[in-house]
């Protein structure tokens, strides 16, 4: 895959059934943008905010915050899984619109993109 999509900052998401290989889809790209020079970071949606949550607690929100902003390609998996709390969907909502052409997000997801207003 061309590393067009990393330059022009576009996002990727990949959705289907569990054991489709969407993971490892999305990882295999990670893995082509680590060869290619781009920092890359993964991330399942729930140990996400459970991070920003503990973070929030000792005062480093910002510094996490700013660590993702930063990465060139994000990965989110088992985004939609979980229902979000309130708090919980303006994180990621900010994390989304911080990372606005800064960098790529790959989400991953089980659950369809129609349905995840429900989530």
């Amino acid at each position: 895959m061309r590393e067009g999509w990393l330059r022009r900052y576009h996002n990727l998401i990949i959705t289907g059934p569990t054991g489709v290989g969407k993971t490892y889809l999305a990882c295999a790209l990670g893995h082509r943008a680590c060869l290619m020079g781009y920092r890359v970071r993964y991330h399942r949606v729930g140990r996400l905010l459970s991070e920003l949550e503990l973070a929030k607690g000792d005062g480093s929100y910002l510094k996490v915050m700013q660590s993702l902003v930063k990465v060139e390609v994000l990965i989110l998996d088992d985004w939609g899984l979980n229902q979000l709390s309130r708090v919980q969907a303006l994180d990621l909502l900010e994390v989304v619109e911080e990372r606005y052409q800064r960098g790529s997000t790959v989400i991953i997801s089980q659950v369809p993109v129609e349905v995840w207003h429900q989530v």
